[in-house]
């Protein structure tokens, strides 16, 4: 990283546990590699399966968040669709952002998963521009399956999401998970998409 300039958006864990487990050899790899932003990328089924469920995930993820926090880093929670299924008068996701302090736990919103679920991603970082500091990046396609697409290149209304983005997130992360195309190709064509897009809304 220092001999290319690059710096490091942060770094993803799948699950609580996995961060738990080995706090503190990831305290220390990350703080090698001079990250400042620790994610969970997920909850497993069991710690999502009912509104207690996400009570009790969000009550883990304030602690971690805290013990890492002591360490000098930031905790971030990374959405899917799941979240949004309603558990009871609110979604998990809703649930979540209620009973995580914002001292300790905040989010990166993955635009494709939520626009999934059936939500407006620019809705959401309009409503929680304080809570949610990381984007991930990726379009859908208009196929049968929803296919991941370059940004851009799919259904996403991407100049609303950047003017929503302007007002909180710091990184916009592209997260192509598979694509149709080669791979330096595919983040070519979004790099390309995005710089287009944020000279349109006027974003530096």
């Amino acid at each position: 990283f220092q001999e290319t300039g690059f710096g490091v958006a942060g770094h993803h864990y799948d699950f609580p546990g996995d961060v738990e487990d080995a706090f503190d050899e990831i305290c220390a790899f990350n703080t090698a590699i001079g990250n400042p932003n620790i994610l969970v990328s997920a909850l497993k089924e069991d710690e999502r399966e009912d509104r207690e469920a996400y009570l009790s995930s969000a009550e883990r993820l304030n602690t971690l968040g805290r013990r890492l926090k002591g360490c000098g880093f930031r905790f971030f929670y990374h959405n899917h669709a799941f979240e949004f299924a309603r558990q009871g008068e609110k979604t998990g996701y809703e649930l979540l952002l209620e009973n995580t302090d914002p001292a300790y736990v905040s989010f990166q919103l993955d635009t494709y998963w939520a626009e999934y679920a059936g939500l407006s991603a620019s809705a959401l970082l309009d409503r929680h521009s304080d809570r949610i500091r990381l984007l991930h990046l990726k379009d859908m396609l208009d196929d049968d399956e929803r296919s991941f697409g370059e940004i851009g290149e799919g259904l996403l209304d991407f100049e609303t999401i950047f003017r929503s983005a302007a007002a909180g997130a710091e990184w916009l992360v592209v997260e192509q998970d598979k694509s149709r195309r080669d791979c330096l190709e595919s983040a070519k064509l979004s790099l390309d998409n995005i710089n287009r897009i944020k000279k349109t809304v006027g974003m530096g």
